[in-house]
């Protein structure tokens, strides 16, 4: 298992704060908009802005899960550019 693979790993398994911490990262590393997050994962604005600030009172679960995947495939899709990149 490479680097990518443990990470992505990793992803799965995270819950509320590790995952918070992530999606924050990626965001900020990829220049995402809070729209652009919410677009791409099929979550709601107002949903991402709670969940982002540990405010969101519904079903963290689903929208963990939503952005769990999002992460894994924006990190597979740089995974695939850098090795489509000739040296």
């Amino acid at each position: 298992m490479n680097m990518q693979e443990k990470t992505i790993d990793t992803a799965r398994n995270m819950r509320g704060g590790l995952l918070r911490d992530a999606i924050r990262q990626e965001m900020h590393r990829s220049s995402v908009s809070q729209s652009r997050l919410a677009r791409e994962s099929g979550i709601s604005i107002p949903r991402i802005k709670q969940w982002l600030g540990g405010k969101y009172k519904g079903d963290n679960a689903s929208i963990e899960q939503a952005l769990q995947s999002w992460l894994r495939s924006t990190w597979e899709s740089r995974e695939q550019a850098a090795r489509t990149i000739p040296v």
